[in-house]
């Protein structure tokens, strides 16, 4: 489905029920080709809802009842995932990398990506294709207490890549 819905939560039988849906199939400021995911951002003044919108390609910013803010970044490839620690926000893409921002939504760095002839965007690459720090297809990223980020691929043979914070020197 491309229409997103917002429902509030009735706290007495825990039911939902439907508020707004926005969105739609398309191309334009607003609309989405699969929304993969939904990440309520926390980080700033107001909080807004961010969202994968894989086959576009990119990651849209909407505030909390659905009106389109921007587009945070329209160069990814096919973003499947996104989570938050602290000031920075990580979008695993499927296309085999991992795009870290900070508050600002500001690139500070783009993981898995550093060999570009590799086999990438497929669930049947084998183990035996497998290089470290290299990603294949990323379907799910997130962070743990420490800060260390976790990428799940999307992978008939099953795999996890974790990146371990360390401080800059």
């Amino acid at each position: 489905p491309t229409h997103l819905m917002r429902s509030p939560l009735e706290q007495r039988h825990w039911s939902l029920f439907p508020l707004k849906s926005f969105g739609g199939k398309g191309k334009e400021d607003g609309k989405f080709d699969i929304c993969h995911n939904i990440l309520v951002d926390t980080r700033g003044e107001t909080p807004s809802l961010l969202i994968s919108d894989r086959q576009n390609n990119r990651l849209q910013q909407h505030d909390l009842e659905g009106k389109f803010l921007r587009t945070i970044d329209a160069s990814l490839g096919r973003p499947c995932a996104a989570d938050i620690h602290g000031d920075l926000l990580a979008v695993g893409e499927l296309d085999g990398r991992v795009s870290l921002y900070d508050r600002d939504y500001k690139v500070i760095s783009r993981l898995g990506d550093e060999h570009k002839d590799r086999r990438k965007a497929s669930n049947q690459v084998g183990p035996e294709h497998w290089h470290e720090g290299d990603l294949i297809a990323v379907h799910g990223c997130t962070f743990d207490a420490k800060g260390d980020l976790y990428a799940q691929e999307w992978n008939v043979h099953g795999r996890v890549t974790r990146y371990r914070k360390v401080k800059a020197r």
